[in-house]
C-alpha cells in the first residue's frame, strides 16, 4: 500500500495484484460502514458486512478480501489523527505499508457467512521517526471476541528519493506519549494473538 500524499491532492495508492503489476486506485475504495472514533485510545471501529459477490466458490470469503476492506481504515486514521494544523505541511509526503502480519483463528471461516457483521478496529500503538505501528482486531458477529488480530507498519519516505524520512514535525509534537510507547515489531507475533479455538 502506498500513498502519495500533497495539500491540493487527494490520497493515491497502488494495489498489489498478482504477476507483480500495479494498480493505480484512490482511498478508500469505498466509506466504512458505521465508523467510530475512541479518542482515548486512537483506534477506530468500523463493520464489514459481507457482500455476496465477496463469496468464493467455497462459499467463504478469501482471507485477503478481508484484509483488503480491513486495511482501509488507515485512511480514515490519518485523516483523523494526521491533519495538520491550519497552514501546517501534510504529515508525510509518501507513506507505503512496510509489513503486515494478522493471526486468524480456526473459527474465522464459521463467523463469517452472509447476513454477518464483523467489527474490526485499527489502533495505533507507537510512532516512530519515519514509522507508525498500527495495531489490527477483528471480531467476532457479537463484537466479544477476536477472530484475527495482528499489525501494520506503515513508513514514511521521501516521494523523491524513495527514502524514510522523519514525519512532519507537528505529529511528534502532537502525539509524544504515543511517540514514547515501547517499541513493536511485526515479528512479535505473541503480541496480539487470536484464540485458536
Amino acid at each position: 500500500m502506498v500513498g502519495n500524499l500533497s495539500s491540493s491532492s487527494g490520497v493515491r495508492g497502488f494495489r498489489c495484484s498478482a504477476g507483480n503489476t500495479a494498480q493505480k486506485t484512490s482511498f478508500p475504495a469505498q466509506p466504512a460502514v458505521k465508523t467510530s472514533f475512541n479518542e482515548k485510545d486512537r483506534s477506530i471501529c468500523a463493520t464489514y458486512s459481507p457482500q455476496p459477490w465477496d463469496f468464493d466458490h467455497t462459499g467463504g470469503i478469501p482471507i485477503w478480501k478481508l484484509l483488503h476492506y480491513t486495511s482501509l481504515l488507515w485512511m480514515d486514521i490519518h485523516r483523523h489523527w494526521f491533519t495538520p494544523p491550519e497552514g501546517g505541511p501534510p504529515f508525510t509526503d509518501l507513506f507505503f505499508g512496510r509489513c503486515m502480519f494478522l493471526d486468524f483463528s480456526r473459527s474465522y471461516h464459521h463467523q463469517v457467512f452472509p447476513g454477518c457483521s464483523l467489527p474490526h478496529t485499527l489502533r495505533i500503538c507507537k510512532i516512530g521517526k519515519t514509522f507508525v505501528f498500527l495495531e489490527q482486531k477483528v471480531l467476532e458477529t457479537t463484537g466479544k471476541d477476536p477472530i484475527a488480530g495482528g499489525y501494520m507498519q506503515c513508513i514514511s519516505a521521501s516521494s523523491k528519493t524513495r527514502r524514510p524520512e522523519p514525519w512532519a514535525a507537528w505529529l511528534t509534537q502532537r502525539y509524544p506519549d504515543l511517540c514514547a510507547a515501547p517499541p513493536r515489531s511485526c515479528r512479535n507475533r505473541a503480541a496480539v494473538r487470536a484464540p485458536r479455538g
